[in-house]
């Protein structure tokens, strides 16, 4: 289950801040497909995201049942719903780091564009030591786009630059061997409640 949980956090997983005046309020289902690294059995599964200004929910069926994820700003959190309890995760912050992405992740633009759910998108291909990701990525007005980083010490943070939303993204390793996918499915402006933003009064911390 923990191996599940960093790694769909790892690759695919955001928060978004949504800034006025040109906020979005609504409802993205991804299709995820990836390969454990340990096992190297398939994982294929659905992530739903609802977000709303400033906050964020990701639900999804992990193979020992149903997770989610709320995110607000610096607060992170995990709930299991089949045992009605929560955990707070720790968000680490290093803006020196988070800067430098910033520009790498800029400057991996190419020319490469098509439309997605009607959405103009531009290709971007950014490496690292290991992997290279190819991202579809459309702009959302003043939208701040993150990416957590799951380690079992600490949740650490990739930067978009502002506006930048990935609708697409494909994950390939130096050989380009295709590792993983993460596709819109589905992206829907709706109203949505406060209340599925907060914890529920019945759920327990985990470990008490």
């Amino acid at each position: 289950m923990k191996k599940l949980i960093i790694l769909v956090l790892f690759y695919l997983s955001f928060v978004t801040t949504w800034a006025e005046p040109e906020s979005f309020e609504g409802f993205l289902k991804y299709q995820v497909n990836m390969v454990d690294d340990i096992s190297k059995k398939p994982i294929n599964l659905e992530m739903d995201f609802y977000i709303k200004k400033n906050v964020i929910r990701i639900e999804f069926e992990a193979p020992n049942g149903k997770l989610i994820f709320l995110f607000e700003n610096e607060n992170a959190f995990m709930l299991i719903p089949s045992n009605k309890i929560y955990t707070k995760l720790p968000l680490d912050y290093d803006s020196t780091k988070i800067q430098e992405q910033f520009q790498t992740i800029l400057d991996s633009k190419t020319k490469q564009t098509k439309k997605i759910f009607g959405y103009d998108c531009n290709l971007y291909i950014y490496s690292n030591q290991n992997d290279v990701f190819e991202l579809w990525c459309s702009s959302f007005g003043k939208t701040k786009f993150l990416i957590p980083l799951l380690s079992e010490q600490k949740i650490d943070k990739i930067q978009f630059p502002e506006g930048v939303v990935p609708l697409e993204v494909r994950l390939s390793d130096k050989n380009n061997i295709e590792k993983g996918s993460f596709v819109l499915k589905n992206i829907e402006k709706r109203k949505l409640e406060d209340s599925l933003f907060l914890l529920p009064a019945d759920y327990t911390k985990m470990g008490e």
